[in-house]
């Protein structure tokens, strides 16, 4: 089997396509797009290279749409586009114009979750390549114990078809907190987005990863809550 060595500067930021078709490679403000297949046979072409108006933060392939993504860049915004309509990203309006810290899509593709702030919202489109809130919800609110505290979102993962991940990074007088507070959302379908619902389901635990040792980076405390969810899940099922 070959091997292609990705000519980027850095420490890329990488993304998967649901279906391994894609690899989305970014550093700095470039999004590259690979062909997997490609890859494996030593061809580190891009098939192509989108610029942004700002650095990629977080980078998520539409599940069931050929080469659509949503970025998240450094300054709070959200970026939709396609590789296959040759368009330009376009910058995904937010209420309030509230700066996102994580973006998710749900399974199949049909909703964007987006964090901003200690909220968390499920987008749907509305025809003409338009997006609007369809539920939203404050998050762990009851976290926050005075004044100097603040919660905000730090990242999301659709763990099942109806059922999101929180993680918040809760802080005081300015300093992180030495855990992430948790918390599992649970999502109503409906046919009309209007009638999307989006609710509390309860804290989940508190990890304390961040006192190991070293300390664990943020980006690893999400999978390891999700995949402990997955186990409770699995366990519960054949009790």
């Amino acid at each position: 089997m070959a091997a292609a060595v990705l000519p980027l500067p850095g420490a890329p930021l990488l993304a998967l396509s649901a279906d391994d078709a894609l690899l989305g490679a970014s550093s700095g403000a470039t999004l590259h797009a690979f062909s997997t297949q490609r890859l494996l046979s030593g061809d580190a072409a891009p098939l192509a290279t989108v610029q942004l108006p700002a650095t990629v933060t977080k980078l998520a392939w539409r599940p069931g749409a050929a080469a659509e993504y949503a970025a998240l860049l450094d300054d709070g915004s959200v970026h939709l586009g396609s590789l296959g309509s040759g368009a330009p990203p376009a910058q995904l309006a937010l209420p309030g114009d509230a700066a996102a810290s994580g973006v998710a899509w749900s399974p199949d593709g049909g909703r964007l979750v987006v964090g901003a702030g200690e909220h968390v919202l499920v987008l749907a489109p509305s025809g003409g390549g338009a997006w609007q809130a369809s539920a939203a919800v404050q998050v762990l609110s009851s976290e926050v114990q005075g004044d100097d505290m603040q919660l905000a979102v730090d990242s999301l993962a659709w763990v099942a078809p109806t059922s999101i991940l929180v993680s918040c990074q809760l802080s005081a007088g300015g300093a992180e907190q030495p855990y992430a507070p948790l918390a599992m959302l649970t999502w109503r379908y409906c046919a009309d987005p209007a009638a999307d619902g989006l609710e509390l389901a309860g804290v989940l635990l508190l990890l304390l990863l961040l006192l190991l040792p070293g300390g664990v980076s943020r980006h690893i405390q999400l999978p390891f809550a999700a995949l402990l969810c997955t186990m409770h899940s699995l366990s519960s099922r054949f009790k």
